[in-house]
């Protein structure tokens, strides 16, 4: 169990897991609807996980987990955050503009303003 907020700057090994499978949920998120799935988007899914694969049966509501984690972390984990998604925004020329409507939709639902305004501004 982690105990604290999540900081980038000192990541243990648990600490580490769970910032990468909220990296997973936030994707999984993101790129729920199947439009968002082009050979770009998905190139850099590989990227960031070279195991990716789509789950069958995935839950892609936002989790209380991620809500609760991010709300708590520090700003580097939100400016980390804003980043990865930025980066799916921009990987697809012709969905930015869609992504990035998604991008902001999800981290407004998941009460993640700060998130948000970072996204936004850039």
């Amino acid at each position: 169990m982690i105990e604290g907020p999540i900081d980038l700057e000192r990541l243990d090994p648990a600490a580490r897991a769970t910032l990468s499978d909220l990296t997973r949920d936030v994707l999984l998120e993101l790129l729920q609807p199947e439009w968002t799935r082009t050979a770009a988007v998905m190139d850099l899914a590989h990227r960031y996980f070279p195991d990716w694969s789509w789950p069958e049966a995935s839950d892609t509501r936002v989790s209380e987990r991620l809500i609760t984690t991010l709300a708590n972390a520090q700003a580097n984990v939100h400016d980390y955050f804003a980043w990865v998604l930025l980066d799916f925004i921009r990987a697809d020329a012709g969905l930015q503009d869609r992504l990035l409507e998604r991008a902001l939709t999800f981290v407004e639902a998941a009460g993640l303003l700060v998130v948000y305004q970072k996204i936004k501004s850039e």
